[in-house]
């Protein structure tokens, strides 16, 4: 089975084709000047570079194309947040907890990698709609923190649930209601 190449062998394979198609253009070409001579071998060599990698990319889409049909319309939609290693049932359960149309904030354990904790931010931004996500200094009506109990946050709440995730190698989800 063919193994798609990393971005290097892609680069290292364009600019192959690139400095190839600029010695033939150079040695077969007939340029009028030196300026059309440099351009003739520039639009050559990008011609090149880009013939030189269509094979892989196009092998590249058809396998894609062939995975994404084999996906149930619940996993294409979680593909993107669960491929990065996000629970996404973690969401889902906040859902359960937060009112429609109440505002959350959300914080992070430092422990978290900040990668991950970008992808729940953008996940809950979304799977959470139409609850509205506000930004600090604004009031929300609920904390959403993972990894790190509201108490730690110098927020009031009260009625604080936890939510486990189901692999248990995460840390827990808290929500909790924001005294006001």
């Amino acid at each position: 089975m063919f193994s798609p190449l990393t971005g290097v062998e892609a680069l290292f394979l364009a600019g192959i084709g690139a400095a190839l198609g600029a010695v033939l253009s150079a040695h077969f070409g007939r340029w009028p000047s030196p300026s059309a001579r440099s351009s003739g071998m520039t639009a050559v060599a990008l011609a090149t570079s880009s013939l030189a990698v269509a094979p892989v990319t196009a092998w590249a889409i058809v396998s894609d194309i062939r995975a994404a049909k084999q996906l149930s319309a619940r996993a294409a939609e979680r593909f993107g947040p669960e491929d990065n290693g996000l629970d996404t049932s973690l969401i889902d359960r906040v859902a359960r907890v937060i009112p429609p149309r109440a505002t959350y904030n959300v914080a992070f354990s430092d422990r978290i990698d900040p990668e991950r904790a970008a992808v729940f931010r953008i996940w809950s931004l979304t799977a959470l709609l139409p609850r509205r996500a506000v930004v600090d200094g604004f009031p929300p009506e609920w904390i959403v923190s993972w990894g790190v109990p509201p108490s730690e946050l110098e927020v009031p709440v009260m009625d604080v649930r936890v939510i486990e995730p189901e692999a248990g190698s995460d840390p827990p989800v808290y929500v909790g209601r924001v005294v006001r």
